[in-house]
């Protein structure tokens, strides 16, 4: 046996929190015998995940030793208290047939909630069951295998030494692959040290009511790709370049929602990961057939916010940052970071005035921890001008700082 390796850097993902939005006050009567003046308060992260297509093998579910990078920066969020509750949503590139592609989107949700929560029964479902490309073969085992630090001829025995309930005969049969199974999510699924976490099924948003993961876990399919290419791109790129190009489409999205958070998974609107897509017809935007149609320039969802086709979805990812950057060298995140002079503590719910590269101004509020985050944005030179109180409007300070700099 040799030391585990150390997983790869990220292929492109991101964990963030969200910005912090200010909660406007409610007024409303008392709540009537037929319900008509009750408030529904809309959904709000607190912070996400997005592992990227890099994360998974192409077509596949398998998930790739690459997503330890994330689902450590997961860890502070899945062990704080209170601990805020995640939902899984599988997005697939809008290429090919949408039944496919939301199966596929499903499997890849499927597979995340199963690592998050030690479901080593769902692995094996998915690994039973192929599903097109979609195939858990020797090849994705053996390299299981080699994340965890055993490798050549004899790396199934080697593995099976290690584990005293296994016989070391060399054959990775059925019980072979659940242990594996379970010692794989514990590396992948680690914090910074190395220590594995876990959720239990009951501290997802939908607490684990449904016995289809209805709520907690759901594949989006083609619904809600971040780019859509232009028409002369799909027409002309070859397959293999516009499989790359659509690569940042091909993503799972984590929400993490405020621990006191509830829904209803008889009202949730969503289909389960192992649905089809019927039930999303009614939560589409009036304009989704149009939204889903290619246009004569590329389109980001970041730059035109016109590319998702789910109204439900959208509301709550709007503001989120694992949406708003495109992956490798696409659009991404600038921070500021403010303090106060007095004590150094962050500046929570100020807003920040922010020049932008072409001059122009904009206000940004700060989260929990004091930071302002502009969102699609490229690697351009901004500059924090002043922070203002934001029930008021009056300035706090004022500075010429660039992005980054704790001021």
């Amino acid at each position: 046996m040799t030391d585990p390796k150390t997983p790869p850097l990220s292929a492109g993902g991101i964990v963030s929190p969200h910005p912090r939005r200010p909660h406007l006050p409610i007024f409303a009567a008392p709540t009537t015998a037929d319900e008509r003046n009750t408030v529904r308060v809309p959904l709000r992260p607190v912070a996400c995940m997005r592992l990227n297509d890099g994360h998974f093998d192409f077509d596949s579910s398998v998930v790739l030793p690459a997503a330890a990078r994330e689902l450590a920066e997961l860890a502070p969020f899945a062990l704080a208290t209170p601990k805020p509750r995640p939902a899984v949503f599988g997005h697939a590139d809008p290429v090919g047939k949408d039944a496919y592609n939301k199966e596929l989107s499903g499997r890849r949700a499927r597979s995340i909630y199963a690592v998050l929560t030690r479901d080593v029964a769902g692995w094996e479902a998915l690994a039973d069951t192929p599903f097109g490309g979609d195939q858990w073969t020797q090849r994705h085992l053996d390299g299981m295998l080699e994340a965890l630090g055993f490798s050549g001829g004899s790396r199934v025995r080697d593995f099976q030494a290690t584990h005293p309930e296994l016989s070391a005969d060399g054959f990775l049969g059925p019980k072979t692959r659940r242990v594996l199974f379970g010692a794989y999510m514990d590396l992948v699924c680690s914090d910074a040290q190395g220590t594995p976490y876990k959720y239990a099924p009951e501290e997802f948003l939908g607490r684990g009511a449904a016995p289809d993961g209805r709520v907690d876990m759901q594949g989006c399919g083609e619904l809600n790709p971040v780019l859509m290419l232009s028409s002369a791109e799909l027409s002309t790129l070859p397959p293999a370049k516009r499989n790359q190009e659509n690569a940042p489409n091909r993503r799972v999205v984590v929400f993490l929602f405020p621990e006191d958070t509830r829904v209803s998974a008889g009202t949730w609107p969503c289909p389960s990961a192992k649905e089809d897509g019927a039930k999303c017809q009614s939560r589409l935007w009036s304009d989704a057939a149009a939204r889903r149609q290619p246009s004569e320039s590329r389109r980001t969802y970041a730059s035109t916010r016109d590319t998702f086709a789910c109204r439900f979805y959208e509301r709550f990812a709007f503001h989120s940052p694992c949406e708003l950057t495109e992956g490798p060298g696409g659009p991404g995140v600038v921070t500021f970071r403010i303090r106060r002079e007095t004590d150094g503590a962050p500046a929570v719910g100020v807003l920040a005035v922010i020049r932008l590269p072409d001059g122009t101004t904009t206000e940004v509020l700060t989260d929990d921890a004091g930071e302002a985050r502009l969102q699609g944005v490229k690697g351009e030179t901004f500059q924090l001008l002043e922070v203002r109180d934001v029930d008021q409007g009056h300035v706090l300070g004022s500075t010429e700082k660039e992005a980054g700099a704790s001021v």
